[in-house]
């Protein structure tokens, strides 16, 4: 645990798997694996981990939505919303499984229901920063770019370290001088993160698009150069995963979508050539 906790993945798969063939029967070390395979997005290894704990205990909450988020990571959404929905049987009222259901229904297009669990999250937690950027995606998804920055910021301001607010968010606003404050934050964010970890790839691309917003490019430079290095470092290809990612894009990508994020009207083809 203290290994994976100083970004040391490698010795941490070693103790783990030591563990779990020591003592199999033992739950926590199936899970500590299983969330470790996750966090370097090996998902088809987190998930027999989890699996594993399932049958140990078929209760498991950590193990359930582990195995769902697994589910989704491989692109198969539909069966990690069963899997979410039956946790929300066994365990009612749980925030941690609206959200996986938020995530879920989203990924599957239903997102009048995945609102739903944004809602009823709110309404009894009404500073659930993850549900502020959860508003802030169906938002955005939608086209309503200006309710995307206000429910993005306000996860923000209610929780600095939920890193994923970030990206989200430099790709709704350009920056300017007058965002001084907000720039700041983000680059002490960075600080405060480990040096390999992804927190620390995602941040530094952010801070690469935020100087180019501002016309530094030689800055943007190098925080992308900075982001590209540590991410070369963990770079490890899944093609399961990498199909589902572009599945779930080609989804997102609704003609409804483009409607209302696009002021193009023209039915002209537009070819990318190159990068």
């Amino acid at each position: 645990i203290v290994a994976s906790q100083m970004g040391d993945a490698r010795s941490a798969e070693q103790y783990f798997v030591r563990a779990v063939n020591g003592s199999p029967e033992r739950i926590d070390f199936q899970l500590n694996l299983g969330r470790l395979y996750l966090q370097q997005g090996l998902a088809e290894d987190a998930l027999h981990r989890f699996q594993a704990a399932l049958q140990l205990k078929s209760s498991d909450l950590t193990a359930a939505l582990g195995m769902g988020q697994c589910l989704l990571q491989l692109g198969d959404r539909q069966q990690a919303y069963d899997v979410f929905m039956q946790a929300k049987e066994k365990h009612p009222n749980n925030h941690v499984v609206y959200m996986a259901l938020f995530r879920s229904s989203f990924q599957l297009n239903k997102v009048d229901e995945a609102k739903r669990y944004l809602d009823d999250v709110l309404k009894s937690e009404p500073k659930h920063a993850e549900a502020h950027l959860g508003l802030g995606q169906i938002a955005l998804q939608q086209g309503d770019f200006e309710e995307a920055e206000k429910q993005t910021l306000q996860a923000i301001a209610i929780n600095p370290d939920l890193s994923l607010s970030y990206p989200i968010l430099s790709g709704i606003k350009t920056f300017t001088a007058n965002d001084k404050e907000l720039i700041d934050r983000i680059v002490a964010q960075r600080q405060k993160v480990l040096p390999e970890s992804a927190a620390n790839v995602d941040l530094s691309f952010v801070l690469g698009k935020i100087m180019d917003d501002l016309g530094d490019y030689e800055s943007a430079f190098e925080y992308i150069k900075q982001a590209n290095e540590v991410r070369h470092t963990h770079n490890q290809y899944h093609a399961d995963a990498e199909l589902a990612h572009l599945q779930a894009m080609i989804d997102h990508t609704t003609p409804e979508t483009l409607a209302v994020s696009s002021s193009n009207n023209s039915e002209t083809p537009i070819f990318i050539v190159g990068m």
